[in-house]
């Protein structure tokens, strides 16, 4: 049996790599939709809050999904490839995103698309991420951009992405089906001679958490507007109309975005978010527990949360549950910074 010590250096070590050098999860909790034709772009660009109309083969840009109501339905990650788009979206959620796209999908030539069991998705995060994409790719990588290397039956395409909580970089491996096992430990020993710590889904949770990275499910989702979730990165305020617009433009023109995503730590374990924990101060509920590092880091229980803004401060203590539970957060800085 491991020990609890043993355990813990582990997270932490994890951790460690993820949010300070370079760090490779094999099973990245995103997936791909392809889109090809000669109006996906157009259309894509038409229905999400960027603007995607410079957007140029070997580019990358990012941008949001929402419904009428300016809630989000994905956060998009748009590759454009020299045959088409890559469309990198939350795992889970592809197929409601392609029905999305089909829904307002009438006269225009556009055909969506899995990429199929012989494609696998991994990723790389960490402020390192670039370095080892070039070691990946056998040249330098480029900013906001894509590699393809074909390594005999292997393509693999390798895309690069910046936001506010750092960088990305997503591995799509194409090969045989028979192959794709094979396939995917070859890229996970790649990543380890490139000196890329291999990394669990728990310590990837721990490091997005940290980095306040709003994931599917949690903090992207049809309650909350990208303004809530702190992705107003990933809005164009001059490029017209799109689903959406004028409930997040009214937000900005009226000053009406009054909640924000905030951080927390915790000497106690904070409960699990699949029934969104309500969040008090001063017997004042106040917001919504949207995530929870699934064990603790250097002693602490990290989280998200998306809360009035008008009622919460750095520093302040709230409870989490009911206004007199015994668990209780302190709000920290974005993003949160542990050490030992």
């Amino acid at each position: 049996m491991v020990s609890q010590t043993m355990a813990s250096g582990r997270i932490e070590q994890g951790f460690d790599a993820a949010t300070r050098s370079a760090a490779f999860l094999r099973r990245a909790p995103y997936a791909c939709v392809r889109a090809t034709g000669a109006d996906a772009l157009d259309l894509l660009h038409r229905l999400s809050t960027n603007d995607l109309r410079r957007l140029r083969s070997g580019q990358v840009a990012r941008t949001i999904l929402t419904n009428e109501k300016g809630r989000m339905i994905d956060l998009i990650t748009v590759a454009a490839l020299e045959d088409g788009l890559l469309l990198l979206v939350s795992r889970g959620n592809e197929h409601h995103v392609q029905r999305w796209i089909e829904k307002y999908t009438i006269a225009e030539e556009v055909s969506l698309a899995g990429l199929g069991k012989e494609t696998s998705l991994a990723c790389i995060v960490g402020p390192r991420s670039l370095e080892a994409a070039a070691a990946l790719a056998g040249r330098a990588a480029t900013a906001d951009g894509i590699a393809v290397v074909q390594d005999g039956r292997r393509r693999l395409t390798v895309v690069t992405a910046s936001a506010r909580w750092g960088w990305e970089v997503y591995l799509v491996s194409a090969v045989g089906t028979d192959d794709r096992e094979d396939g995917d430990h070859l890229l996970e020993d790649r990543c380890r001679d490139a000196g890329v710590a291999i990394i669990s889904p728990d310590e990837f949770e721990c490091a997005r958490i940290s980095r306040a990275r709003p994931a599917f499910g949690s903090e992207i989702s049809e309650s909350y507007t990208p303004h809530d979730a702190g992705l107003a990165e990933f809005i164009s305020t001059t490029k017209g109309c799109y689903v959406g617009q004028e409930v997040l433009a009214r937000m900005v023109t009226y000053q009406k975005a009054r909640k924000g995503l905030i951080g927390f730590t915790s000497a106690l374990p904070l409960p699990a978010t699949g029934g969104r924990a309500l969040l008090f101060k001063d017997d004042v509920e106040v917001g919504v527990l949207t995530s929870s590092s699934p064990r603790p880091v250097y002693g602490r229980s990290l989280g998200l949360g998306i809360v009035r803004t008008d009622l919460v401060s750095l520093g302040d203590t709230v409870a989490v549950g009911e206004p007199d539970a015994d668990v209780t957060c302190r709000v920290v800085p974005l993003p949160i910074e542990l050490s030992s």
